[in-house]
């Protein structure tokens, strides 16, 4: 939904084209949502239309013994907008889950040693594990290296820039496929897939992701500083409009927003913005929230609606070291004096988990450290200032040939590869799942296991230390 078109809402309901499609999606029996849920905020926070769907146990179709933290939800300023959201996300993961048990037909198992004596065109599975010696020399260090003449899974992908099949490794692509006869090389994250009812859209919404992410562990991993937008009238009119008018929403005594930009180092005209919520005396202390957009007014909007939920999962996450289970059939009983001992454990723990990050920098303590060492409110940078140092697609420009642009662009510096992971169940919902992977770019990592060999450090100034990233 455009930012101008949520701006001038003066009423809230349910378009009846989305209550179809939560009438077509929902169901206890058939899923491939459960039920959807709406989120409460407590009144001392940001608060956003949030709808939180469960999706059906799709995790059995694709041969895993227990759902993983699927990280779902829709938000935004309108039900619909949470709503379609929501809709869209859930058939996104479903997609991305069970992708290759539906579509079992086109893996194929080898070894990499075999891939080359045969001369088919792959990514080698080391090429997407470059973690330093270093790292792997750690105790518990959960990924391994997996030997060239070892047969593990492989999925072609369409390599953009060459307009061939490419294999690359399964384990590295489809979230949902299982390892327990692989070893486990490297993380898999859903970066880099989006879901629309309009294929160009999917595509779109995919490769900004893909850059989003690279612009954020580039940043953080580095020594680089982000200088805070300057979100005036005079600045980023139509996204200051849109905050006086929703102040109701988010404007709160204790706390305050602020907005950071992170350039694109190679020249792609795209807006990638980090929205800090931020409490300096209180908890959550600060929540980050991500956005990416060809236009900025609508890149400071993503991130702002990121920020609120990732705010609200800080809450929850302190809550959780307190008191440890949150079973309703329990009264929940202390676990810790106070969150500074709970999150003791924390900064020597070896987990992969994409929670207690965001909790741990929520801390007071934590958080003032960032401020200004990698977010500086004292270099302020106005929306015309930003603009001038991107080559943006101008705002009238027809969507597929901004497309064509963008893409041609991106194929110039990074390799792409694309595959359509729409199931027969999605399509039938309407949705196109694209799903787009670059070894080229930097990818969520875990928090503690960045991989900090990968030669895209040098274009942020070098990799310098590994810190737990904050980002959910």
């Amino acid at each position: 939904m455009p930012l101008q078109e949520i701006a001038r809402r003066s009423s809230q309901g349910v378009d009846p084209r989305v209550k179809l499609q939560v009438d077509r999606m929902v169901s206890p029996m058939l899923g491939p949502i459960r039920r959807l849920m709406a989120l409460s905020y407590d009144a001392s926070s940001p608060a956003a239309c949030t709808i939180l769907p469960e999706l059906a146990d799709v995790h059995r179709r694709a041969g895993l013994l227990s759902a993983p933290e699927y990280h779902l939800g829709g938000y935004g300023f309108s039900l619909e907008e949470s709503m379609r959201k929501a809709l869209g996300e859930s058939a996104e993961r479903a997609a991305l889950m069970t992708f290759h048990a539906y579509c079992a037909p086109l893996l194929r198992r080898t070894s990499q040693q075999e891939l080359e004596r045969q001369d088919v065109a792959h990514i080698p599975l080391a090429q997407l594990a470059l973690f330093s010696p270093q790292q792997r020399a750690q105790a518990h260090f959960p990924f391994s290296v997996v030997a060239e003449q070892t047969p593990i899974t492989w999925v072609p992908m369409l390599d953009l820039q060459k307009d061939s099949t490419t294999l690359l490794p399964a384990q590295a692509v489809l979230n949902g496929f299982p390892c327990q006869d692989e070893a486990r090389a490297t993380l898999v994250v859903s970066t880099g897939t989006a879901t629309h009812v309009n294929y160009g859209r999917a595509l779109r919404g995919a490769l900004l992701e893909l850059l989003q992410i690279d612009a954020a562990m580039g940043h953080w991993y580095s020594t680089t500083t982000a200088q805070k937008i300057d979100v005036s009238p005079q600045s980023t009119p139509r996204f200051a409009h849109f905050l006086t008018q929703y102040s109701s929403w988010w404007k709160r005594e204790d706390s305050d927003i602020e907005f950071y930009w992170l350039p694109q180092p190679d020249g792609i005209p795209v807006y990638i913005v980090i929205c800090a919520i931020r409490r300096p005396t209180g908890y959550p202390a600060v929540a980050f929230g991500l956005g990416v957009s060809l236009d900025l007014d609508t890149a400071l909007y993503g991130a702002f609606i990121e920020a609120i939920p990732v705010n609200f999962i800080a809450m929850v996450n302190g809550l959780d070291r307190l008191y440890g289970t949150r079973d309703t059939n329990e009264t929940p009983q202390r676990q810790t004096k106070d969150l500074q001992s709970a999150y003791r454990s924390f900064e020597s723990s070896t987990d992969t988990d994409f929670d207690s990050n965001v909790g741990f920098y929520a801390l007071p303590e934590q958080a003032t450290r960032l401020f200004p060492a990698r977010f500086d409110p004292r270099r302020q940078i106005s929306g015309s200032a930003i603009r001038q140092q991107v080559a943006e697609i101008p705002r009238d420009t027809p969507f597929d040939e901004a497309n064509s642009i963008l893409f041609a662009k991106v194929l110039q510096k990074y390799r792409i590869y694309a595959l359509d992971i729409t199931t027969n169940d999605s399509k039938a919902l309407g949705y196109r799942v694209v799903r787009l992977f670059s070894p080229d770019l930097l990818a969520l990592c875990a928090p503690r296991y960045p991989q900090a060999s990968h030669p895209r450090f040098q274009a942020y100034g070098g990799f310098h230390k590994v810190e737990p990233h904050p980002y959910p």
